[in-house]
C-alpha cells in the first residue's frame, strides 16, 4: 500500500497496510482534468505540483495534519496504475484500506454552501439534502463504496469548506434519502454483510463508471468478494461478479432482479447494475427457508428451490427465494419458471429438471409457508436454471398463435413446449444433430363461432431452417409424437364438415404480412425465430 506522507507530501510504501491502520485519512471525489498520477509524484514532482489536480493533495495532506493523521492517501496518486498487478491488488483492497482510514475527505467540487455553517447538528436533513442532490459525487460507481466503507467522512464543498460529519443524525437522514442506502447502515457499517446482495446492487442501479468493467469491479468491497480484473471483457464482467456470488454465497436475492429492456426477458443473470433497481426493499427470509448452496454449472446454475405449479399453466412453475420483497407488506421473493427440455441438454435432463427464468410477467406469491410442501413432505426441488447462452446456441424459434380470441386451445403436443398464456411454442434443438430437433407438433382448438373442434399442426425440417403448417379436423393425437414433416405449405384453408365455415391459417412475416411463398424459410442464426400463425374463421 502506497501513503502519502503528509508533511512531506511524498510517497511511502508499506508491505502490510495494517500496520498504518487509523493512521491516514482517505480522499472520495470525483476525477477531474490534469490529475496526478503516481508517475507523476515518484518521478517528476515539481511538476506534479503544477497541475490543477495537486489542490486536493496538497488540502487533504493539511488537513491530516491538522487531524492528528501522519499520512493520506489519495487513489489518483498513490495507484501504480501501469502495473497491473498492483492495479488489480489495490482495486480487490480499496474497501478495506476505506474502512481502516481514521477518516474520509468527501471532496465535492460542484457543491458550494456559500458561507452558511451546515455543520453544526442544528442542520436539517432537507438543508442537507437540497445541497447534496445534484453533487456528481453522487451518481459515481466508485464513490458508493467510499460512502460506505469509513467508520467516519467529513463533507467539504468545493471550497474546502465543512458541510458536516457523517456521524450527524440529519445529514445520515438526507444521504440514505438521496442514495436509498438505509439510515442504520450508515450509522453501523458493521450491518453491511447481514443485508442482502439484491439490496446492495439495488444502490449502485443509478451509478455510472467511466469504464464498463468498472461497473462491476467498483462492487467487489460491497460485495465482500475479491476477482482478478480483466479490462476489455467488457459486460462479462458484471456476469462473473453474479456468478462469483453465487459460487461463494447461499444468498438468492441476486436472482430477484428486473428487465429494463426486452432483451433482457429469459436471462438468468442481470445484464446490467439497473437491472437491481427495484431491490432496495429485499430482506432475508432465513426463518422460512433454511440456506442451501448451489453452483454455476457449464450449462447454468444448480439449485435446490421450493417450487409450485401454476395453476392452468402446463410446464411453468413458480418457485420461492429466500428472501422476500416490499411492495404494501413483505410478500415471498419468487421467480416464475418455464420447464424446458432441450434435446442436446438430455443427459443432465434426466437427472434434474431444467428451467428457463421468466421475467416478463408478475408472478404470484405463496406466502404460507405450508404452501411450499410437496406432496412427499419435501421442501425443495433439484433443478437447474439455463443460462440465455444456452438457448442462443441451439436452433431454437417461437412459434406464436394469434387466433384473435376466436378460438379455444383444447391441447397441445409437445406439451412442454407451449406456453398457454402466452399462446406459443418454444420449439428447441441442437444445431449441430438433427435428431436433436423436435420436428412437429400440433395445437387442438376449438371455434369459438362454430362448435368444431380441428387441428393445426405444424412442421420443422431437419436443422430447422423450414417450417409448414396443416389444419385437419382429423388427427389421432396417440400418433403424435410419430408426426414428420412432410408438409409444405405456409397459408392453409380447411372447411369445417358440411357447413359453410372455414379456418384459415397463415405464417405472417415479421410485419404482420402473409408469407407468399410454400414453405417459412428461417434464416440460421443464433438469434431466436418468431413466426406467427394467425387463424381466422369465414362464416
Amino acid at each position: 500500500m502506497w501513503l502519502l506522507e503528509a508533511k512531506s507530501q511524498r510517497l511511502v510504501h508499506f508491505m502490510d497496510d495494517r500496520v498504518v491502520l487509523c493512521k491516514y485519512a482517505v480522499l472520495s471525489h470525483t476525477w477531474q482534468d490534469e490529475e496526478v498520477t503516481f508517475q507523476d509524484m515518484q518521478h517528476a514532482p515539481a511538476l506534479a505540483r503544477q497541475k490543477h489536480g495537486y489542490e486536493k493533495i496538497d488540502k487533504v495532506c493539511q488537513q491530516a495534519i491538522a487531524d492528528s493523521l501522519p499520512f493520506a492517501w489519495v487513489d489518483t496518486c498513490c495507484i501504480n496504475k501501469e502495473s497491473s498487478a498492483e492495479l488489480s491488488e489495490a482495486i480487490n483492497s480499496m474497501f478495506r484500506w476505506y474502512s481502516n482510514a481514521a477518516v474520509c475527505y468527501a471532496y465535492l467540487t460542484d457543491v458550494d454552501i456559500g458561507g452558511v455553517n451546515l455543520s453544526s447538528t442544528a442542520a436539517k436533513a432537507t438543508q442537507f439534502r437540497a445541497l447534496l442532490k445534484n453533487s456528481r459525487w453522487l451518481t459515481r460507481g466508485w464513490t458508493l463504496q467510499e460512502l460506505i466503507a469509513p467508520e467516519r467522512t467529513v463533507f467539504y464543498d468545493k471550497n474546502w469548506h465543512a458541510i458536516g460529519d457523517s456521524t450527524i443524525s440529519n445529514l445520515q437522514v438526507a444521504i440514505a434519502d438521496l442514495t436509498g442506502i438505509d439510515t442504520a447502515l450508515l450509522r453501523d457499517r458493521r450491518l453491511l454483510q447481514g443485508l442482502p446482495i439484491g439490496k446492495r446492487l439495488s444502490w449502485a442501479a443509478e451509478r455510472r463508471t467511466t469504464r464498463e468493467e468498472d461497473e462491476a469491479y467498483s462492487l467487489l468491497g460491497i460485495l465482500e468478494l475479491n476477482m482478478p480484473l480483466l479490462y476489455g471483457e467488457g459486460p462479462r464482467a458484471l456476469l462473473r461478479l453474479q456468478e462469483d456470488v453465487l459460487n461463494t454465497t447461499t444468498d438468492q436475492s441476486i436472482l430477484h432482479w428486473t428487465p429494463t429492456h426486452p432483451s433482457h426477458v429469459g436471462l438468468l443473470m442481470a445484464p446490467e447494475v439497473n437491472c437491481f433497481k427495484h431491490c432496495g426493499e429485499l430482506l432475508h427470509r432465513p426463518d422460512v427457508f433454511e440456506d442451501e448452496s448451489h453452483e454455476v454449472v457449464s450449462n447454468g446454475l444448480r439449485i435446490s428451490l421450493p417450487m409450485r405449479n401454476l395453476p392452468n399453466e402446463s410446464g411453468v412453475h413458480v418457485a420461492a427465494l429466500n428472501c422476500k420483497t416490499f411492495t404494501r407488506q413483505y410478500d415471498q421473493a419468487v421467480l416464475e419458471l418455464r420447464n424446458i427440455r432441450p434435446m442436446h441438454l438430455a443427459q443432465t435432463a434426466t437427472r434434474t429438471d431444467i428451467y428457463e427464468v421468466v421475467r416478463d410477467q408478475i408472478s404470484p406469491r405463496f406466502q404460507p409457508q405450508s404452501d411450499w410442501h410437496n406432496s412427499d413432505g419435501s421442501w425443495k426441488d433439484d433443478v437447474i436454471l439455463v443460462k440465455a447462452i444456452i438457448l442462443k446456441h441451439s436452433v431454437s424459434s417461437v412459434l406464436r398463435f394469434d387466433d384473435n380470441g376466436q378460438t379455444d386451445v383444447v391441447s397441445a403436443y409437445p406439451p412442454h413446449c407451449w406456453d398457454h398464456r402466452r399462446k406459443q411454442f418454444f420449439v428447441l434443438g441442437n444445431r449441430s444433430s438433427r435428431k436433436d430437433l423436435v420436428p412437429s407438433g400440433y395445437l387442438h382448438l376449438r371455434s369459438k363461432h362454430v362448435s368444431t373442434d380441428f387441428y393445426l399442426s405444424f412442421s420443422q425440417s431437419r436443422f430447422g431452417s423450414k417450417y409448414s403448417i396443416e389444419l385437419t379436423d382429423r388427427l389421432d393425437e396417440a400418433d403424435a409424437p410419430k408426426l414428420r414433416p412432410k408438409m409444405t405449405s405456409s397459408n392453409v384453408r380447411l372447411v369445417l364438415g358440411n357447413s359453410k365455415s372455414a379456418i384459415l391459417a397463415s405464417v405472417l412475416e415479421a410485419d404482420g404480412r402473409k408469407q407468399e411463398h410454400n414453405t417459412a424459410d428461417i434464416s440460421a442464426s443464433k438469434n431466436t425465430k418468431i413466426l406467427r400463425v394467425r387463424i381466422d374463421t369465414q362464416l
